[in-house]
């Protein structure tokens, strides 16, 4: 899965928030809200063939069958006496799970992201101190990146790290860490 992908999954995931600050208001929206999140999110699963997009559906499934009157067993419980407060209950429980697959998704990739972002910052010490990250490119940005990551590619003692780093994530990608790295960390060319 690629950097952006990820990010753009989170920032809908970050939405979470918003809906549960419905649900604190008892917003009539609520419902709704809901619904149009889970849309956004298996749209970004799709567009990422992410397999999970069919758990999104079903939960999606869910919240509509809810919202014809089939509620469960622990919704209708005596708790909830009205059909209102019954189905924002069952949806509760829908995001939760929502979340939870949301999350578990990109674990693996949030896993191996942190190896690379914790490697960078090991290879660009050592390249600084090489002087690998002296001059100043004078392309793009785009391409003062590919400068930089070349260099410090073809050094014989990083080269394994980097070798290792472009197996764990997309080579675009590998720019962008290198680019945030950079801004970081504070080296200047």
């Amino acid at each position: 899965m690629r950097l952006l992908a990820v990010e753009e999954i989170q920032q809908i995931q970050s939405h979470l928030a918003v809906l549960t600050d419905l649900y604190e208001e008892r917003s009539l929206s609520f419902a709704d809200e809901s619904k149009q999140w889970i849309i956004k999110l298996e749209d970004a699963f799709r567009n990422n063939k992410l397999p999970q997009v069919a758990d999104l559906s079903s939960y999606r499934t869910l919240m509509i069958s809810y919202e014809r009157g089939f509620l469960p067993n622990q919704a209708v419980s005596g708790r909830y006496n009205s059909k209102r407060k019954q189905l924002a209950a069952a949806i509760v429980t829908i995001l939760t799970s929502v979340n939870s697959l949301v999350s578990e998704t990109l674990k693996p990739f949030m896993a191996q992201l942190g190896e690379v972002e914790r490697i960078m910052s090991q290879v660009l010490s050592v390249a600084s101190a090489k002087g690998l990250l002296a001059g100043s490119p004078t392309g793009t940005h785009t391409q003062n990146m590919i400068h930089y990551w070349s260099r410090i590619s073809e050094d014989n003692d990083l080269m394994p790290l980097c070798i290792h780093m472009s197996g764990l994530i997309h080579p675009q990608d590998i720019l962008i860490v290198l680019d945030r790295t950079i801004t970081g960390l504070g080296y200047k060319g």
